[in-house]
């Protein structure tokens, strides 16, 4: 006498859920991926974008620091408010004084650099080079505060209109978040600068 054995396959029922069970395994694996993908790019870009800031601020602070009357003669400070920044100095090796710029627009602070050209000399405004400086500013209000020579390090700024010839000391504060569109990652970078050229009493 034979016995037989039946070789059970998957029922129907059995293959869905399998596939089932399968298909939320992947889905959960791919959501994970790119949730990590996603946090990569944002970390990446806020590192990129606090690096270039720092540049900006180190640009900024060397720039003030040797600023200098034009190459025409005229007040190395040549308009300033609390979100936009123009002044004179030599930023390269030739002996002219480069006018920069550095100003709001919409949430970038953008760099303006025009250098003088022609004769009689002068600084054409349709020659300045813009380009961004930090993507993503939150405080696209109050960018530059100003100070004169009292300033003891708690002084208020001046109130504005501030009279260039009064300023000494010029803080900068830069607050950003490069990537709005993911979790807030905010950075803050400060710095003072003293106007070594127009130093008097500080």
């Amino acid at each position: 006498m034979h016995t037989q054995v039946k070789s059970r396959g998957f029922s129907l029922v059995e293959l869905v859920i399998v596939l089932g069970i399968f298909s939320l395994m992947v889905l959960a694996a791919g959501n994970f991926a790119i949730s990590m993908l996603r946090s990569a790019r944002s970390v990446n870009i806020t590192l990129n974008s606090n690096e270039e800031s720092r540049r900006t601020l180190t640009n900024i602070v060397a720039e003030l620091r040797t600023a200098s009357p034009s190459s025409l003669g005229a007040y190395p400070l040549a308009e300033i408010s609390a979100t936009s920044l123009t002044f004179y100095s030599n930023i390269d090796s030739d002996t002219y004084k480069e006018r920069l710029r550095y100003f709001v627009s919409g949430t970038n602070l953008k760099r303006g650099v025009l250098k003088p050209s022609g004769s009689p000399l002068t600084y054409n405004s349709a020659n300045e080079t813009v380009s961004d400086a930090v993507k993503g500013l939150i405080n696209t209000s109050a960018i530059f505060s100003y100070y004169d020579n009292s300033y003891n390090g708690q002084t208020a700024p001046l109130n504005q209109p501030v009279n260039v010839t009064a300023i000494r000391l010029i803080k900068v504060n830069i607050q950003a978040d490069p990537n709005p569109c993911e979790s807030p990652i905010v950075f803050s970078l400060s710095a003072e600068v003293s106007l070594r050229n127009l130093k008097d009493n500080l």
